[in-house]
């Protein structure tokens, strides 16, 4: 069971119970937020989250927001925002000075505009995290992207450190790609492990994460002392022609698609390894080797 911290002063409500809204509730909770409303278009999921963060109430209606709310966190799928915030600069529930702000890691808080023209304050609040349904409240000095309303995102920044986050500013003008850049380096990390957990013999297929995780974690270990160019390793940074060929060849043989995925995430290890001094020749050999490749799987 896990032990809550001091309380503190301002009350928090939620639209969208999924796995972000889940999470967060129950973050600030633990860290001793109140959490004044949670509300979701089904019911049953409002009512599990209210039990798991304490809130006052819950609701299936956005017009149901507790008065006492300071920040209003709209938790909902990006295609919804829009629609939410309109709901809501047309209630007459929602209190002028409550901060409203959606978790996007995609949108600008521009979405949330017909708030904005009523005076509300809103921005975007995106955890720069991953989260799962079994999420226990635990997180490692995970970063939070604020974007929108200056003194809003300055409200924003002090929540986030509360909760043991580091909070930086991102401009609307690049919020696409870094959510681009967040989702290949965690969605497209399961893609690539599972391709990987292919390749695997069968006996270990079960419990392959088993064995690869310390591989993997000496990596991101090394990326994060070293930088990413410096952690580069293996065959294509060392110019290894013969071991890339068998490789393609064995990887042909188990699926042609996979060679794809190889030839692409090998091309950008090429790259790194020849702005760190591999020999032009070991880079041209390679390029011709991925190609002859390429074009056999066309």
């Amino acid at each position: 069971m896990h032990q809550r911290t001091q309380k503190n002063s301002e009350c928090l409500s939620f639209i969208g119970t999924g796995r972000v809204g889940q999470a967060l509730s129950y973050l600030f909770y633990r860290h001793g937020y109140s959490i004044a409303s949670v509300i979701d278009i089904d019911i049953e999921k409002a009512r599990q989250c209210q039990a798991k963060c304490h809130a006052r109430t819950s609701s299936d209606d956005v017009r149901h927001i507790d008065p006492q709310t300071a920040i209003l966190f709209i938790a909902v799928p990006d295609d919804q925002i829009k629609s939410v915030g309109r709901a809501l600069a047309e209630s007459t529930s929602l209190e002028k000075n409550t901060l409203v702000t959606h978790t996007s890691g995609l949108l600008p808080s521009d979405v949330l505009s017909p708030l904005r023209s009523r005076g509300t304050a809103v921005c975007s609040f995106h955890p720069c995290y991953t989260f799962t349904e079994d999420f226990n409240g635990k997180w490692n000095d995970a970063s939070i992207a604020l974007e929108g309303d200056p003194r809003g995102c300055d409200r924003l920044a002090n929540l986030a450190r509360a909760i043991d986050a580091k909070p930086f500013i991102l401009s609307k003008a690049d919020k696409t790609l870094y959510h681009a850049g967040c989702t290949m380096a965690s969605n497209y990390l399961v893609s690539l492990m599972s391709i990987v957990q292919n390749l695997l013999p069968k006996s270990l297929q079960s419990n392959g994460m088993e064995h690869l995780s310390p591989l993997i974690k000496a990596t991101l270990h090394n990326m994060e002392q070293h930088g990413i160019e410096n952690a580069l390793t293996g065959p294509v940074q060392r110019g290894d022609i013969q071991t890339v060929r068998k490789h393609l060849i064995a990887l042909k043989a188990v699926d042609p698609g996979f060679i794809d995925s190889y030839i692409d995430l090998g091309r950008v290890a090429l790259h790194i390894a020849k702005r760190c001094g591999l020999p032009a020749e070991k880079c041209r050999a390679l390029e011709n080797l991925f190609e002859e490749f390429r074009r056999n799987t066309d």
